[in-house]
């Protein structure tokens, strides 16, 4: 009914369902697949016969779709596919793959609008809790596919949808609209650093060489679809002189001391001060605003690469070429015809 096949250094089981050929990771070692096979025969024969679904509890199958995951996903896809569920684990606590249910992600996709997270992304999330419970059917512990009644968010590109770069008015009017000393901080680094929200919530003082005027921005443990590498920022002269005062103030190891493992702090803090200055956008755009300010100052594009951390240069490329294209429309319109 299954057979072994060993893959790279990996032994498979290997069934026919209706007319697929399923292959199930199960060990690089060739005695403990050989063990796993006769469960998997056992599972495979409750579920032709008709007999209870295998019970599976929910840390029991991540393990077992994670070993999948890294097995036939690429590396970064593997992360990304950890880090999704571990903000998942993180929302929602079940105990078995029985809980795993339709509502229970429709549930989760509100919570994870209401956070101001975009379509596209909580698509990508659901993507892969999806991913999960077919996999759970096709394992046999649950009954049916009935994760495919869960739609995707509905995407519909408009002018609010763009990124947003604010202009200096913008900025004096955010931090003037700061309620408290750590506020105007957290503003400061964020328009005059370029950094990315976990990596000011994870910069310590020993990051900051006041004499060099150099942040070295240390890699983070949180996963995100960038690819986090070591890198020098220049400390601006407006924002050194902000950090120097507050260092003076500070006791704690961490610039912006928060609880680290509540990773909206930030960005829920700074919706409040752009909420103040009745201005619309999120802490991303701060990054964005001085990205585009660089560009726009002449800044070569392979510098700018380094400076902001982008890991592929298509990305530094498309807000040059946004630039240009803005520029060529304001040279049309001012043509004498």
């Amino acid at each position: 009914m299954a057979f072994l096949q060993k893959k790279g250094n990996v032994w498979y089981g290997v069934y026919r369902l209706k007319d697929k050929m399923i292959w199930k990771s199960l060990s690089p070692d060739k005695q403990e697949a050989n063990d796993k096979l006769v469960d998997l025969e056992n599972e495979l024969t409750a579920k032709k016969y008709g007999h209870r679904i295998i019970e599976k509890t929910w840390k029991s199958f991540q393990e077992e779709y994670s070993q999948y995951s890294k097995t036939n996903k690429k590396s970064s896809t593997y992360q990304f596919d950890s880090y999704i569920l571990k903000v998942f684990n993180e929302d929602n606590y079940i105990q078995s793959i029985q809980d795993l249910t339709p509502k229970l992600l429709e549930q989760w996709k509100s919570c994870l609008f209401t956070r101001g997270l975009k379509p596209s992304t909580i698509n990508r999330y659901l993507g892969l809790l999806k991913a999960m419970g077919s996999k759970a059917y096709e394992w046999g512990y649950v009954p049916e596919n009935r994760y495919l009644t869960v739609k995707p968010m509905r995407i519909i590109e408009t002018k609010e949808d763009e990124k947003i770069v604010y202009s200096p008015d913008d900025i004096k009017k955010i931090q003037k609209s700061c309620e408290t000393e750590y506020q105007r901080v957290l503003v400061d680094i964020a328009f005059y650093s370029g950094l990315r929200r976990s990596e000011i919530q994870n910069l310590k003082w020993e990051d900051i060489d006041f004499d060099n005027d150099i942040i070295n921005v240390q890699s983070t443990k949180e996963w995100t679809p960038k690819s986090y590498k070591s890198r020098y920022v220049s400390l601006n002269e407006h924002l050194k002189k902000t950090l120097l005062q507050w260092r003076k103030k500070s006791k704690e190891e961490y610039v912006l001391p928060t609880n680290l493992s509540n990773k909206w702090y930030l960005s829920k803090m700074f919706k409040t001060i752009l909420d103040n200055a009745e201005l619309k956008g999120s802490i991303h755009d701060t990054r964005h605003t001085f990205i585009t300010r660089l560009a726009e100052a002449g800044e070569d594009p392979l510098v700018l690469q380094k400076e902001a951390g982008h890991s592929d240069f298509k990305t530094t490329n498309k807000i040059y070429t946004h630039l240009n294209i803005k520029n060529i429309k304001t040279k049309i319109n001012a043509l004498p015809y």
